[in-house]
């Protein structure tokens, strides 16, 4: 049994929608650690 066309289409929407948010939630902890790495803060991790 296929599943219907509608559901199709959100499961790749749903798939698109978490990876933008992985992605943008990681360029933005990487935006902050290069942002606060010169004012002092040390990140040993990452």
């Amino acid at each position: 049994m296929e599943k219907p066309e509608s559901e199709k289409k959100s499961a790749v929407s749903d798939v698109g929608a978490w990876a933008m948010n992985v992605i943008s939630s990681v360029g933005i902890i990487m935006a902050n650690k290069q942002l606060m790495s010169s004012s002092g803060f040390g990140f040993g991790f990452g």
